[in-house]
């Protein structure tokens, strides 16, 4: 990773976390009981330095681990949001944060607050999901993609490894270009995961928890025992958010109902072999392009989960 003179031929991104370390992974299996605990973001002073050696970035950032199953590996992935440079732990700095963004090192089109380190622990090439990102660029060079860069990562002064610096996958007009007003019924638009999801997100039977998740008529199972936890098989809803749809006059509620029965149309016409409407529903390239990429690549988590 450095030059036989001993340069950095890559961007650095050094992070302190004063008495606020990321805690040990050890002893467990993940998911479990703990991981939202692991999980918790934490306020650090972050350096970033290009490969000339040029200061880039020097302020405040909030960071955490990011995954589940993935934090049983010694190189743990980390989500990263920029921030102001006097922002704390404190409520009010954690706003400041939500204000600030970052185009990292020029790898995406436009600035943002949500970013991925990403640790490919399990993909010892750490060539797979940049490929992937590469290869969707080149076949739709008109559409936004997931952009990348290889970055080294050192926290408290331990070398951590190489890491991929990537967009993560969010909602603004420069990258998923979609929205939901609760007033204006013509824009009604979405993002969804379907993963593992904690079982207190239920959009039932769980009202303390986020009621974000749920199951389809075909999709999912509740109470799945992976580790030592027990997690659903669900849909998860990413945008929009609850706390924006009320705040805003919205009922929570209705905005799932509305985004499961779209859901539970699209499964329908497709088990019933109803591919006129399941073209009406879906946008079939983009739909074929993910399933090209997920064979191409053997993701085998793309179809199990």
């Amino acid at each position: 990773i450095k030059t036989v003179g001993g340069d950095w031929t890559l961007p650095v991104i050094s992070v302190n976390t004063g008495d606020n370390d990321f805690p040990t992974c050890s002893g467990g299996s993940y998911p479990s009981a703990q991981t939202d605990k692991l999980k918790k973001k934490r306020s650090v002073d972050v350096k970033i330095f290009n490969p000339d050696g040029t200061v880039y970035y020097d302020r405040k950032a909030r960071m955490n681990y990011r995954g589940s199953s993935s934090l049983n590996f010694k190189k743990k992935s980390y989500a990263f949001c920029p921030g102001d440079a006097n922002c704390g732990d404190a409520k009010k700095g954690a706003d400041y944060v939500k204000t600030a963004k970052l185009n990292m090192l020029g790898i995406g089109e436009a600035c943002d607050k949500d970013w991925v380190l990403y640790a490919a622990a399990a993909d010892p090439s750490m060539l797979r999901n940049r490929m992937v990102f590469e290869t969707y660029q080149a076949m739709r060079p008109g559409d936004w993609g997931v952009h990348s860069r290889y970055v080294e990562l050192i926290i408290n002064g331990e070398y951590k490894g190489v890491y991929l610096m990537m967009d993560k996958i969010t909602q603004n007009k420069k990258r998923v270009n979609v929205e939901w007003s609760v007033k204006d019924e013509t824009k009604r638009g979405f993002i969804l995961k379907f993963d593992k999801t904690d079982v207190v997100d239920r959009s039932k039977d769980y009202p303390d928890g986020d009621e974000k998740t749920f199951l389809s008529k075909y999709s999912g199972k509740y109470d799945i025992t992976t580790y030592d936890a027990q997690v659903d098989q669900a849909f998860e809803i990413e945008y929009p958010e609850k706390e924006d749809i009320q705040d805003d006059g919205g009922n929570w509620y209705e905005v799932v109902n509305f985004i499961k029965g779209k859901i539970n149309d699209f499964e329908t016409a497709l088990s019933a072999g109803d591919y006129t409407t399941v073209q009406q529903i879906i946008d079939y390239e983009s739909w074929a392009d993910w399933f090209i990429l997920s064979e191409y690549t053997k993701n085998v988590d793309a179809f199990r989960a």
